[in-house]
This record gives structure tokens, C-alpha cells and sequence, in this order.
């Protein structure tokens, strides 16, 4: 292994880590200080759970602007600005006495996850990384999951030890101290031209592919935003519900909570596993299985008073995340890497729209038609999509 390939690897634990603080704490791990928010302030649910809303949506509608930024600048001032909005959002949060300075606090967040999450993270990996990219990707992915199971008992503790505001002082400190730093020193959006040269790489001053414009008028492009859409609502949805859907059929609240436990915890597994298949088999054949074992177990949800149906879906874990890197690396692959990172703002911000539209909508998984769009990407993406 080159020096190069071993830095390209370094820079992928620091995103890595990124993905634990941005996606595993901050966003995933809203729901921790929800019922604490709500005895301080006396405010509803509904009130409660707008903040969260209000973050999301800043979120997806800043993905698009990371992606133009990260054309024109280099990645870790993107992260590092991303970063930096998080920790002051925090720090604002844990301060808040009202309403309206807790949710200007949370959009703060929202803009500095949008800058700092996803479209970095797989705008730097697909640059590092040709012939092992599914792979890195994968690592990549998998902090979120590790942040999840990680920082959920520990957050807990310190709410109940101390107090939210302690909660979130903690995340706020995480961001200035753990991710601003070696977003600055680590990461970098690729190789220099003298280090690829000298390890055997071509230049990156001239990346084949589509400009936006053109990019937005091909198949390929409208394809991969459809299956990205099918998959968030037909998968991220049934995830949300699980829960309550398995209590109203018979099962305890502690067997609910073990069985999404369970699913957390073989992402963590699935996406390193996800990328190297990925690597091998390609992204559009992978993704096309992916699809077509995600719509079986989302089916098999229908019958989730039985544990074997049951296993089924959660086994499905394994794969829950892996169409992101998947698509990552068809969006390289069909759209090139001119305008990468544009490309990639524009479809994430599709995919942060989906989870939105998931948490808002009750679901009878019974009957829900939303299961079967899986399916049917699966069965028409590799006769439409371009090569």
C-alpha cells in the first residue's frame, strides 16, 4: 500500500467520524431530548417535534448549496464551516429559554449538518477512491450507525445525570473539539496533482463528465432521484413505525426496542459488507438486488407477529443504508465527476426530502403501496437507466 492509498484510508475514518457526530448524534438522536424538552418547557409533541422538522428541512434544502460549494472549494472548509455552525447551534440550544431561540438554534444545525454530512463525505471518498470505493464508502457509512449505538446510552446518562442543556453541551463540545480540527487537518476534496502523479494517478484537473445542466436533462439523472425517493419511502417509513406497529400486533415494548436495536446494529456491519460486494458485482447490479431483497422484507412486515417474518425484516438491517453508497458510486459512474459534487447536493437533498415525508405519514403496513416501489425500481432500473 502506497502512502498515498494509507492517507486515502486515514481521511476515510475522519469522515467516518464526521458521520458518528453529524448524522449518529446530532440528527438520529433527536429524539433523546424530546421528552426532557417537553417536561422543562411544557410543550406538546407536536411542538417538540417541529424543531426536528425544522433541521431536516434546512438540511435538505442546504444540500444543494454544499455541493456548489464543494465544485469551487476544497472540503475541509465546507466541513469545517458545517461543523463549526453545529457546535454554536449547540452551544445556542443549551442556552435557549423559549421557543423561538431554540428553533433558530436547531436550523443553525440544520444548515451545518446540510454543509457537513453526506455530500462531503461521498464528494471526498469518490474522489480518493476508484477501485475501492464501494468499500470506503461503506466504512464511511457505518459511523453513523456506531454513533447511534454509542451515543445514545451516553447521551442518556448525561440527561439524567446532569440535565439536557449538559446533553447538548456535550455534542456542541464534540464539534469543536473532535470534528472542526481534523476536518482542517485531515481531510482534503482529493489528492493533490503531485501526489496523484507521483503514486501512478492520473490529473484531476480536467474530470470527465456532465455539467449540471446537462446532467439534469439525461435519464440516468431522473432515474437514480426516482429510486432514491421509492427506497426512503418505502423503507425509511416502515423503520419509523416499526415500533408501535409491532406493539399493536401483539408484541412488548421491549421487543420492539431489541428488534430496532437489532436493525442498527447490522447496518454497522452491512455497509463495509455493501461496499466491497458493490466493488465487485458494480453499482447498478448491486443496487438492483438491493432493492429487490429490501421490497421482500419490507413485505414480510405484514406478518410481524410471527418472529420467523419478523427476522426477516430485520434482517434486511444489513442493507438498510447501502443503496446511498450505491447510488454515490451510479452517480460517478453515469453522470461523471465534472460537477460531482452538485450532482450529488441536488440528489441528496431528494433523499433528506424522503425521510421528511417518511416521519410524517402514518403507515398501515398491511396495505401500504409504498412497499411494493422498491420492487418496482428494482424491476425497471437496469432497462432504463443509462450506461
Amino acid at each position: 500500500m502506497t502512502r498515498l492509498e494509507r492517507h486515502g484510508w486515514v481521511v476515510v475514518g475522519v469522515l467516518s467520524i464526521a458521520l458518528f457526530l453529524l448524522m449518529g448524534t446530532a440528527f438520529d438522536l433527536f429524539g433523546i431530548f424530546l421528552v426532557p424538552l417537553q417536561q422543562h418547557f411544557g410543550w406538546d409533541r407536536a411542538q417538540s417535534s417541529l424543531l426536528f422538522t425544522a433541521m431536516a428541512l434546512l438540511y435538505a434544502t442546504n444540500m444543494p448549496a454544499a455541493g456548489w460549494l464543494l465544485d469551487r472549494f476544497d472540503a475541509r472548509f465546507v466541513m469545517a464551516t458545517g461543523a463549526g455552525f453545529c457546535g454554536i447551534g449547540f452551544v445556542c440550544v443549551s442556552l435557549s429559554n423559549s421557543y423561538a431561540s431554540m428553533m433558530a438554534a436547531y436550523v443553525l444545525i440544520g444548515i451545518g449538518i446540510g454543509l457537513a454530512a453526506y455530500v462531503p463525505v461521498t464528494v471526498v471518498i469518490t474522489n480518493w477512491f476508484d477501485r475501492r470505493r464501494g468499500l470506503a464508502l461503506g466504512i464511511a457509512l457505518a459511523g453513523e450507525f456506531v454513533g447511534i449505538m454509542v451515543m445514545a446510552p451516553v447521551l442518556t446518562r448525561t440527561i439524567s445525570t446532569f440535565n439536557w442543556r449538559a446533553g447538548y453541551l456535550t455534542i456542541a463540545a464534540l464539534m469543536f473539539v473532535v470534528l472542526l480540527p481534523l476536518a482542517l487537518v485531515i481531510v482534503r476534496t482529493r489528492p493533490s496533482a503531485a501526489q496523484a502523479l507521483a503514486h501512478g494517478h492520473s490529473s484531476f484537473d480536467d474530470q470527465p463528465g456532465m455539467k449540471v445542466r446537462e446532467a439534469l436533462r439525461s435519464r440516468s439523472f431522473w432515474m437514480i432521484a426516482i429510486a432514491q425517493v421509492c427506497w426512503g419511502c418505502s423503507i425509511t417509513g416502515l423503520f419509523i413505525h416499526l415500533a408501535a406497529y409491532m406493539i399493536r400486533v401483539g408484541n412488548s415494548s421491549d421487543a420492539a426496542a431489541l428488534a430496532m436495536s437489532v436493525f442498527a446494529g447490522l447496518g454497522t456491519l452491512g455497509q463495509p459488507l455493501a461496499g466491497g460486494i458493490t466493488d465487485r458485482l458494480g453499482a447498478q447490479l448491486s443496487l438492483v438486488i438491493t432493492f429487490g431483497l429490501m421490497a421482500s422484507g419490507a413485505l414480510s412486515v405484514a406478518w410481524a407477529q410471527h418472529i420467523s417474518f419478523l427476522s426477516m425484516y430485520i434482517a434486511t438491517g444489513l442493507i438498510a443504508n447501502s443503496p446511498v453508497l450505491m447510488t454515490s458510486m451510479l452517480v460517478a459512474d453515469c453522470l461523471g465527476l465534472k460537477r460531482y459534487g452538485s450532482l450529488q447536493g441536488l440528489l441528496g437533498s431528494a433523499t433528506v426530502w424522503r425521510s421528511i415525508r417518511s416521519r410524517a405519514v402514518r403507515i398501515n403496513i398491511r396495505t401500504q403501496p409504498r412497499v411494493t416501489c422498491a420492487l418496482f425500481s428494482c424491476l425497471r432500473f437496469s432497462k432504463l437507466l443509462e450506461r
